[in-house]
């Protein structure tokens, strides 16, 4: 069997990915490459992962940063008209 076209697989869901992997997988022979392949896609879920919980810590840490410099400018403007 042929492997299916691009403009196939795109329409295809991720569950008919995967029953059409399994289905040729129990006759299929691979190499190394296959699971050097794998290993480097889990790092990179990993690393991806850390990204994003790094992108929410920094979200995080700005908004406060961005409180802190208002009530900043807020208090320098009271103290500046009051004396």
């Amino acid at each position: 069997m042929t492997a299916p076209k691009i403009k196939n697989l795109d329409k295809m869901s991720d569950e008919e990915l995967i029953e059409a992997y399994n289905s040729k997988a129990s006759s299929t022979v691979v190499g190394t490459g296959f699971y050097l392949e794998e290993i480097r896609l889990r790092r990179q879920d990993k690393r991806n992962e850390k990204i994003e919980n790094l992108t929410v810590r920094i979200y995080w840490l700005t908004l406060i940063v961005t409180m802190a410099t208002l009530i900043n400018v807020l208090i320098f403007i009271y103290t500046s008209f009051s004396a």
